[in-house]
């Protein structure tokens, strides 16, 4: 006869099902941070990560003439002048997931087996399909977001322009308004903001938070949460005036009706998760920095200096940006290739993250110019991803990405990109293997996933970032 498993057996099992980090399942969603498996580099007390850069190279090195002895007579022998190998001092920003599952919906679920560990695996994987799935996709979903996206002052976008009349409505028995908001071209990628109706988010002008603490203050979960504007549509049919049906239309909900709308809700702020936001010179954030962040430090918008150093002395961290990129065909990403190459980078990957649109027409333009010999009943084309050859030895990779903005294209070398901190984002285990945390004020249950890194690259001069961009 089989039995109920409690939670602390099944507990171990979890982890030889899914992993011990909740981006180990979902790798399809996670390119950017499959290629970066955290690390866990000497640390001090306090939590500090010390992560040697090289910087210079050796320059000890003597040219002499022929029959002459370099450091006798005339003849000089240049003394050693070691590389310069300096720093860089990181704190992981942390990041917190949870989830609510009812006794019922449990009791549902994890079904009687037989005891062995096949059926064992099967129980887990049943009892957890669609709580853990779920809350696993949205940490990975979100850790994708942020590793290119990351402190950006942009954000998630740039509110463009803006439903000015509030709109009465009610939500989870909450009565408020919503909002209608276009995001700019530019920093618009939908994928983003797919399926996260009901996630919470906060708008920032710069650096400044400007939406209220007071506002919407949903309760659940133990305490106050949601204190950001809730999202309830995506593109709506039929937005708010002055919008019209831009594609690029984000709806949210809110507790504060002012004369003109909520007044966080200003042309040109930026939109970030709440409990997120920018990057503030020389404080680690919330968020963990991003490659298209790490790639600009230096450059117009961006701090001078990135974890401790700075880019007067150590200007391998000093970043590429392209500003008003323009048409950016396959040539157009090759020729802003050539200051990384002529930095010195040879024999290399080199990796460009493209926003899907435009992947898909550079595939098309591709596929064009293929020829077929004879004659062909059925012709197959098309490409995933995209490889060129160019100077230096190197190759470049194009990879359309599902949460690069429209308007930016963003270029790094993958073996130079790093993750690191003290814990992978996993789920949260207590004593005896239990990984659920019972909720005094219901019959529910609770998971939970956490995890604490930051992003950092070797030489932000072997990338470049592109704004501007139009296809």
């Amino acid at each position: 006869m089989g039995q109920i498993n409690d939670y602390a057996q099944l507990g171990g099992i979890w982890k030889d099902v899914w992993g011990n980090s909740v981006f180990d399942p979902f790798k399809f969603l996670t390119p950017i941070i499959t290629d970066m498996p955290l690390e866990d580099p000497l640390s001090e007390a306090g939590g500090i990560m010390h992560v040697p850069i090289q910087t210079t190279q050796e320059a000890g090195i003597t040219h002499a003439t022929p029959r002459s002895t370099p450091g006798y007579g005339t003849a000089t022998f240049v003394a050693p002048n070691a590389g310069q190998v300096p720093q860089m001092q990181i704190e992981g920003a942390q990041i917190f997931g949870r989830s609510l599952v009812t006794y019922e919906s449990m009791m549902r679920s994890l079904k009687d087996f037989s005891g062995d560990e096949e059926s064992a695996k099967k129980a887990v994987k049943g009892a957890s399909k669609q709580v853990m799935n779920s809350l696993g996709r949205a940490l990975a979903k979100r850790g994708e977001v942020l590793a290119l996206n990351g402190g950006l002052p942009e954000g998630l976008g740039t509110i463009e322009t803006i439903g000015t009349t509030p709109v009465g409505t009610t939500y989870n028995g909450v009565a408020g308004f919503y909002n209608d908001v276009s995001i700019s071209f530019g920093t618009w990628a939908q994928a983003i903001f797919a399926m996260a109706e009901g996630a919470t988010f906060d708008i920032y002008n710069g650096t400044t938070k400007v939406n209220s603490g007071a506002n919407t203050a949903l309760s659940g979960g133990g305490g106050p949460a949601q204190t950001g504007l809730i999202l309830i549509g995506i593109n709506p049919a039929a937005p708010v005036s002055p919008l019209t049906t831009t594609g690029r239309v984000l709806r949210f909900f809110h507790t504060i009706n002012g004369a003109t709308g909520i007044t966080s809700l200003q042309v040109n702020n930026s939109i970030f998760y709440e409990t997120g936001g920018p990057a503030q010179t020389g404080i680690i954030g919330s968020e963990p920095l991003g490659l298209s962040y790490l790639l600009s430090i230096g450059t117009t918008g961006f701090p001078s200096a990135i974890y401790g150093l700075d880019t007067a002395t150590n200007n391998v961290l000093a970043g590429n940006a392209i500003t008003g990129m323009g048409n950016a065909k396959i040539g157009a990403i090759i020729e802003n290739l050539a200051t990384p190459i002529d930095y010195g980078l040879v024999g290399q990957t080199i990796r460009a993250y493209v926003p899907t649109r435009l992947f898909q027409l550079l595939s098309v333009d591709e596929a064009s110019m293929r020829r077929y010999n004879g004659e062909a009943k059925k012709a197959k084309n098309g490409f995933s991803q995209l490889e060129y050859n160019m100077g230096g030895n190197n190759v470049l990779e194009v990879m359309g990405h599902p949460f690069q903005k429209q308007g930016r294209i963003t270029s790094c070398v993958p073996d130079e990109c790093h993750r690191v901190g003290p814990q992978d984002v996993s789920f949260l285990t207590r004593k005896g293997g239990n990984y659920v945390l019972e909720v005094a004020a219901g019959a529910a249950s609770e998971m939970r996933a956490g995890g604490q890194y930051n992003m950092y690259v070797d030489s932000a001069k072997h990338g470049f970032v592109g704004t501007g961009v139009t296809y």
